[in-house]
């Protein structure tokens, strides 16, 4: 069991592999708070446990090296406000999500970053307002094989309940940024009005 305050990092590493088993529990606080940071290369990061919890403005899983593996096998993990469970800044990474991934608040990713991302779970984001199942960032590819469902939007906040993005339009420029790929094989249900897809 590992359980660390704000801005806080339960579990650390620059290399080899990473096994999170089924009943450890992780636990992060508030403000840029970690569960697993790994800046290592060619490695592999592996969760089993759904005894993760989150804090807000935090992340479950951070990708920070070149080459690796993050898988998430099981598991019903809860984000509350401007969270994100798996951020990935590794082109040359991948993302394999099976978990379950549900929100209480608002504004979080489940997952985000580039390199390859795939969700083959269920990520139930019909609660709280703009909440992105993926987003996938410069030369990001995202494919969703599982199920999103997309929640509420603040259209005078401009704050978008999505199911997968990419790409930033910056409205004072015109400038188009951060453009990656996504694709859709599975199932996306938007039912709240001013939602996207």
């Amino acid at each position: 069991e590992t359980k660390v305050g704000d801005n806080g990092v339960s579990v650390f590493t620059t290399g080899g592999n990473v096994d999170i088993l089924n009943g450890a529990k992780v636990e992060t606080g508030a403000n840029n708070g970690v569960g697993v940071y790994y800046s290592g290369s060619n490695g592999t990061i592996t969760n089993n446990t759904d005894k993760i919890k989150i804090g807000d403005n935090s992340f479950g899983f951070v990708n920070a090296g070149t080459g690796n593996t993050v898988t998430s096998r099981i598991g019903n993990i809860s984000l509350g406000n401007d969270s994100i469970y798996i951020y990935q800044n590794d082109s040359t990474g991948k993302v394999f999500n099976y978990t379950s991934v549900t929100s209480t608040g608002n504004k979080n990713y489940a997952l985000y970053g580039n390199g390859i991302m795939e969700n083959h779970g269920v990520i139930d984001f019909s609660t709280g307002n703009g909440n992105v199942g993926m987003y996938a960032t410069t030369g990001g590819i995202g494919r969703n094989y599982g199920n999103i469902k997309v929640g509420f939007s603040n259209t005078s906040a401009k704050e978008y309940g999505v199911g997968m993005a990419t790409g930033y339009y910056n409205e004072t420029t015109g400038e188009i940024s951060n453009e990656g790929l996504i694709e859709n094989r599975g199932t996306i249900n938007v039912g709240k009005d001013n939602s996207i897809g």
